[in-house]
């Protein structure tokens, strides 16, 4: 069960980064396409959804990754924040879908409890 724990801590590590990425890539795609229309509103709009969107990810991304550094260190708090964040990735299919299951299966077996501090 440690190999399980130490694997769902690095995806979720990964996962958060990747989520930071996509969020400041469709940043900057909303952000360069409301700039290329040359049109005010439409930059506006584009821009808000740009910024919201961003922002979601990047928010999202961080605690992934602290949850995750927390598996790793095996600590009782990185669980729930890992449980937490996995409630959130299984509305995300398909990768986040297999990913928050994941979570859920090692860190709800009686031998994770046992493992984490």
């Amino acid at each position: 069960m440690e190999n399980h724990v130490r694997l769902l801590g690095i995806l979720f590590i990964i996962w958060g980064i990747l989520s930071i990425v996509f969020g400041l890539i469709i940043f900057g795609l909303f952000l360069g396409g409301g700039f290329l229309t040359g049109n005010e509103e439409a930059f506006a709009v584009l821009s808000i959804i740009g910024i919201a969107v961003g922002a979601f990810c990047f928010l999202t991304g961080i605690p992934e990754i602290i949850g995750g550094w927390g598996l790793l260190r095996k600590t009782q708090w990185g669980r729930v924040v890992v449980l937490i964040m996995a409630v959130f990735n299984v509305i995300n299919p398909p990768l986040g879908t297999a990913l928050g299951v994941y979570a859920f299966w090692v860190l709800f077996n009686p031998e994770c409890k046992a493992i984490l501090t």
